[in-house]
């Protein structure tokens, strides 16, 4: 059943746009709980890159994540994208803690600089981001943040709409840490539609039921450049 999931998991990683340099199974020897895809920077093969571990929505990769890796590659930083979820129930583990699984397999990856790796992370991932702890640096997008702290004292960066309700700008303010909210934004405004898909319906972040979520190109510009430019900041103050 694990090694089903696993296929299933890196072929939907695996839908995403091409990489600078192309992307590849992590890790690259067998993990019981782990599968995902590592994005490689355009840079020579012998040299090493800070990385950033980006950590799905409730429903698993679903390309929300690709213009932020895309952005994130050409900075030169390395991207791995896994299915918390998958991890969680394969590894019998809360996303929190299949956060920090991930993150210390990724730590010992020959090709990442030795304490340069941030977290990003999606709606529940977001969430589970800001709880993963140790000092490294997170980008929670729309975690819900309501009932989320006391938190670790890290860098972070919370970014999210003022038309959301499972992160109300009082709610999130609260949390502390550097924090973008985006004029008329929802939830998971930069959510791909598939076709002529209209507005959905996600699990909330933050508990039971579900939240709509339009999608919004308009505000991709102006998430996409913010993170990337908040994460090659903390990342390169890291060293």
């Amino acid at each position: 059943m694990k090694h089903i999931l696993a296929a299933a998991v890196l072929a939907a990683l695996s839908m995403g746009a091409p990489r600078a340099e192309g992307s590849e199974r992590f890790p690259p020897h067998d993990h019981p709980a782990i599968i995902g895809v590592l994005s490689l920077p355009h840079a020579p093969a012998e040299e090493r890159a800070a990385a950033v571990l980006v950590l799905p929505d409730t429903l698993g990769p679903d390309r929300r994540a690709d213009p932020y890796v895309d952005a994130l590659n050409a900075a030169g930083l390395m991207v791995l994208e896994v299915d918390l979820e998958a991890v969680a129930e394969t590894a019998q583990l809360s996303l929190t803690d299949a956060a920090a699984l991930v993150l210390q397999e990724l730590e010992r990856d020959p090709r990442v600089v030795e304490g340069r790796i941030a977290l990003l992370g999606f709606g529940a991932g977001g969430r589970a981001a800001l709880q993963v702890s140790g000092d490294v640096a997170r980008v929670a997008l729309y975690p819900g943040c309501a009932g989320l702290g006391p938190l670790p004292e890290a860098p972070r960066l919370i970014v999210h709409g003022d038309a959301d309700a499972a992160n109300r700008p009082e709610d999130c303010q609260r949390l502390g840490g550097a924090r973008t909210e985006i004029p008329g934004a929802g939830y998971a405004w930069d959510r791909p539609p598939h076709g002529a898909e209209g507005p959905v319906l996600l699990p909330r972040p933050d508990g039971p039921g579900r939240l709509p979520a339009t999608p919004h190109p308009d505000f991709w510009d102006l998430s996409v450049p913010l993170v990337t430019t908040w994460l090659t900041r903390e990342l390169r103050h890291a060293e």
